[in-house]
């Protein structure tokens, strides 16, 4: 059949990974409209986006924080390395606020995770055993869908490992490799600083290749590993090149390495944490996604590439070490359990036997010439004896594996044909207009998209403004939460105290927001909570209600509550130092 017929046979109809596209973005966007907004980091993303897109250029001093002098810092200097998926972020707000954020955000994971499903299928898995891999994936990934850059590092993965594995497979050339990896890595790194994750990448398999080599003398497969670990350095290569190409050249990658060091801040992040395994759900799916991939191992009749293994054992690292991993783990273990669950030991032990007719048997290496001669309507029985009496499966589980398979066999003939991906693409058209149309259609509102009044402050924002404004309170004398630093400048576009970007501050600077913050008090002199307040002369506090420092404030003298709502507290302070 040519292509023009097949394209021709296609049909409209949605396959399983259209189905799950649908069904991500309705979580975020129909089931919970704050889900992608539950980070107050988003808002300093969106500050320098905005920036960018008034000032046409890319801040390279701080546009947040109000004090002039931080200690450890000689300047305010800042690298504002996503830049670009900040300004993307806030050319959408611009277009159809938050809610048009949320959709595409919402789509970018459900394209993410039919690009998933395709590439599981491509495997030979069976679409069942994909969809039940891939709704587990769904819901350990979702701990980190936030509206937010790190989005780009997701398909940097699926893509980098996609495309390495395709070169190692030799099912794609070594151009079209440096074209994938180069390209992509042009957006990367101007889009998040997990970039870096992409020379790891390489570097696995660049290793990987090397090794096998070592392992095997001279010969055909030792020159093939060879030639393989050659493409991948000069891929590396050539990113590491790509990477350049970003506003701060080589410094990003200095600052990249200061930030890394600041394992303090790193390790009392909540997403840099390692998940907590009690019944919840997000690290239970992560669990059963770790028991499909070695019960895979153990029963599969397919091999995994020794890097693509190598990868699988990394990230399984990675995700257990940090909640933020959790999504790139699943990224590369689901193409994985496809792999090992397409051709397994107890699928093939009860495979039922087959009746092969002359035609067939013509066809098979070593039939006996004669064989070709007998009648057109007759069949060769090649089973074994103790078989010959049994036409049908005579056990359960052979009946169970037979059905199983012919389920499969029929659905995968129909599901060839769903592949024009109409219902991603209408929805995402249609939830997008809707959007810049205020989330409403006929008046009925549909997008509400937003900030948690429940989570973020609200009334007490309220007050602070109109405070401000009337001259009671000044911006440059309070103090905040860091997670709301970037949601209150996004705001009422004042600057803050603090946010939470770690890089920026450092740890000195975080460690006193942390004393004050935690109410630390010290027997040896060192200043205290109080003693950090009164020296940055702090007037005013927007903390969360039930926090150590609230309840610290309430009770001390001179400290009044001005506004409070479901999540916050501003409390005020009424008496000179």
């Amino acid at each position: 059949m040519t292509a023009t017929a097949e394209k021709q046979k296609l049909s409209p109809a949605p396959d399983i990974g259209d189905l799950l596209f649908a069904l991500i973005i309705a979580i975020p966007l129909m089931g919970r409209p704050t889900f992608l907004f539950q980070d107050g980091s988003t808002g300093w993303h969106l500050v320098t986006g905005e920036y960018i897109l008034k000032n046409h250029a890319i801040p390279h001093d701080d546009i947040m924080c109000y004090l002039d002098k931080i200690p450890g810092k000689a300047d305010k200097a800042w690298v504002a390395y996503e830049w670009l998926s900040d300004t993307i972020m806030a050319g959408l707000v611009q277009l159809g606020g938050l809610n048009l954020l949320a959709v595409v955000c919402s789509c970018a994971i459900g394209l993410l995770f039919l690009m998933l499903y395709d590439r599981c299928r491509k495997e030979g898995c069976h679409f069942l055993i994909v969809l039940v891999a891939s709704i587990f994936g769904i819901i350990a990934s979702a701990v980190h869908w936030l509206a937010r850059p790190h989005l780009f590092t997701f398909f940097g993965v699926l893509i980098f490992s996609g495309a390495l594995e395709d070169y190692y497979r030799r099912t794609i050339s070594s151009t079209k490799l440096f074209l994938i990896l180069s390209l992509y890595m042009l957006v990367w790194v101007n889009c998040h600083p997990a970039f870096i994750v992409g020379f790891v990448l390489i570097g696995i398999y660049l290793v990987a290749s090397l090794c096998s080599a070592a392992f095997y003398g001279p010969g055909t497969k030792r020159k093939g590993y060879l030639d393989s670990a050659k493409t991948f350095a000069i891929a590396l290569a050539a990113t590491f090149g790509a990477s350049l190409i970003n506003p701060n050249g080589l410094v990003l990658y200095q600052y990249i390495e200061k930030y890394l060091k600041g394992s303090t801040v790193l390790a009392n992040t909540e997403e840099f944490m390692s998940p907590v395994f009690h019944l919840t759900i997000h690290p239970t799916c992560l669990e059963a996604l770790f028991a499909l991939f070695v019960v895979g191992l153990a029963i599969s009749l397919n091999r995994l590439s020794f890097p693509r293994l190598l990868l699988c054992l990394a990230f399984s690292h990675l995700a257990l070490s940090a909640v933020r991993n959790i999504p790139l783990f699943t990224i590369i273990v689901l193409p994985a359990i496809a792999q090992l669950y397409a051709k397994v030991r107890l699928a093939e032990s009860y495979r039922i036997p087959q009746i092969v007719t002359a035609d067939d048997a013509s066809q098979i290496e070593g039939t006996p010439a004669n064989l070709a001669a007998l009648s057109r309507a007759e069949a060769v029985d090649f089973r074994p004896e103790s078989l010959e009496s049994e036409s049908t499966p005579s056990t359960l589980w052979q009946q169970i594996a037979g059905k199983f398979e012919k389920i499969g066999t029929e659905f995968d003939e129909t599901e060839r044909q769903c592949k024009m991906h109409l219902l991603p693409i209408l929805l995402f058209v249609g939830l997008s207009i809707t959007a810049m149309m205020g989330g409403k259609i006929a008046g009925m509102p549909l997008l509400e998209s937003g900030f948690d009044p429940e989570d973020k402050p609200t009334k007490t924002l309220e007050y602070l403004q109109k405070a401000e404004a009337d001259g009671q309170l000044k911006y440059n004398q309070g103090f905040n939460l860091d997670n709301w630093g970037g949601y209150v400048k996004y705001k009422l576009g004042t600057p803050v105290f603090i946010d939470d970007r770690a890089d920026f501050y450092g740890e000195s600077y975080y460690s006193q927001y942390a004393i004050i913050n935690q109410v630390l008090t010290f027997p040896d002199g060192k200043p205290g909570w109080r003693e950090w307040l009164a020296k940055d002369n702090i007037q005013w506090v927007l903390v969360q209600k039930d926090s150590r420092l609230a309840q610290a404030l309430k009770s001390e003298d001179g400290w009044k509550v001005a506004a409070e709502d479901p999540a916050s507290v501003l409390i005020v302070h009424e008496k000179p130092y």
